[in-house]
């Protein structure tokens, strides 16, 4: 079973989930390897003998893990999972019965995952967590209020001497710990065992919540369904999924801005996995994914018109041109070029990063003119790079960058957001670097 993590969180409309003085940064060199074949751990690996350590050569898992580490510079490490309960089916809420056989008396203390409930004879305060009631079905109507306000995991439900804890979803919310002070008997118990969401998209909702680093992901079953599946999926995301198909008419399934479709003949090829690996060490959104090399693989066997039709649908191929062999586009399924999608994301995860780290690191981002202008000073520092580090944002023939960022002060800002902590007057906007794929070049001979 997995360990499910706590629920993510947006602030800044970023995403920050417990902030600490160190800020976790959201990285793209971790291609994530989904097996269908072999049901094993998120693990990672550091190169292809590993792999081989611990799956057959023959499988598809190591076919395609071989591609990956075998293109230059190596990815440092790839993670895999296994999963080959594939079906979805919904799983079954835990229920948890906590039973008093002998009332609560005076001062008497209920202690369930560490918050301490009193029992008192009249006139509880629901402040100080005290209930009351001269029969066990009384002191559990009592108690159950209070309980409420604290198990955000479970629905509580009561009979005449229970309380029932059941899971609202299932697989979250471990049984409750009990402890008593006093004289009152109670125990609890599992009456119902929880069984988690199975199948190919929750298994991948399991990891996704414990494991957040990946950036790709690509799979060893590459049938249409399972494309559309994990297509789907992956949009709900922030990741971008790279998958290899013998189907010319596979880019039609789906339009995803964070999808890559690639065709070859061989099924053995697994060209798109070699290009997110090559994607995943060179500088991100600096480099088109056209006329890219990927190591190992052969040219796709395609007609001109086959070609052209796949350009049509957003999906490219590998052939050779001009004696070298090459990646033919460089597009996501939706039609946006790959370089701008994860350019895009570079700047949204150093965006977010960067405040992260300033409100960790603050005693706080007062809502002010200075701490507004604390907050446009990472949005400027992060377009800076994208421009001048990455080659993700147009820079004029003067060497400056082409963005602006504008912000709303303090003394304009809606009250309500002010009340609310809210700050949302931030904008900006850049151009894009952009990449040649195409030219014409005119020329005129003279005597």
């Amino acid at each position: 079973m997995i360990e499910l993590a706590g629920a993510r969180e947006k602030d800044f409309v970023v995403n920050i989930t417990k902030l600490t003085k160190a800020v976790n940064q959201k990285g793209f060199g971790l291609i994530m390897l989904y097996d269908t074949e072999h049901d094993s751990k998120y693990s990672l690996y550091q190169d292809i003998s590993a792999v081989g350590e611990a799956f057959p050569i023959s499988s598809k898992v190591y076919k395609i893990a071989s591609r990956i580490f075998g293109q230059k510079p190596k990815v440092q490490q790839i993670a895999i999972i296994g999963n080959t309960n594939l079906e979805e089916k919904d799983g079954t809420k835990g229920v948890y019965t906590l039973t008093i056989t002998k009332k609560f008396e005076q001062d008497d203390i209920l202690n369930l995952n560490g918050k301490e409930y009193k029992c008192v004879s009249s006139e509880p305060s629901k402040d100080k967590n005290e209930f009351t009631g001269d029969d066990i079905q009384k002191q559990i109507t009592s108690l159950k209020t209070l309980i409420q306000k604290y198990e955000n995991s479970f629905d509580i439900t009561t009979t005449t001497s229970t309380i029932v804890f059941t899971q609202k979803i299932a697989g979250q919310g471990a049984i409750p710990t009990l402890n008593i002070k006093g004289t009152a008997i109670a125990n609890i118990q599992n009456t119902v065992k929880e069984k988690l969401l199975t199948g190919m998209i929750a298994y991948l909702n399991q990891i996704r919540d414990k494991y957040t680093d990946p950036f790709f992901l690509v799979c060893t079953d590459n049938s249409d369904d399972t494309i559309k599946r994990l297509s789907n999926w992956i949009d709900t995301q922030e990741m971008m999924y790279f998958v290899t198909s013998q189907n010319l008419s596979a880019p039609k399934l789906v339009r995803s801005e964070n999808t890559v479709i690639m065709y070859h003949d061989d099924i053995n090829s697994y060209v798109a996995e070699g290009l997110a690996s090559y994607l995943a060490t060179a500088k991100v959104g600096g480099v088109t994914a056209k006329f890219k090399e990927v190591k190992g693989v052969q040219e796709a066997k395609i007609t001109t018109s086959q070609l052209s039709e796949l350009h049509k649908a957003n999906g490219f191929t590998y052939i050779e041109k001009m004696g070298l062999l090459q990646t033919t586009e460089g597009k996501t399924t939706s039609g946006e070029y790959i370089d701008v999608v994860m350019g895009a994301y570079w700047i949204q995860f150093k965006m977010e990063e960067g405040l992260a780290y300033l409100a960790a690191n603050s005693e706080k981002i007062g809502f002010d003119n200075k701490g507004i202008s604390q907050m446009v000073a990472v949005c400027n520092n992060v377009l800076k790079r994208a421009a001048f580090e990455q080659d993700i944002i147009l820079t004029d023939k003067d060497d400056n960058a082409k963005y602006e960022v504008s912000f709303v002060p303090r003394e304009q800002t809606d009250p309500n957001d002010v009340a609310n902590r809210n700050y949302t007057g931030i904008k900006w906007t850049a151009k894009l670097a952009g990449a040649i794929h195409k030219a014409v070049v005119s020329g005129i001979l003279e005597y």
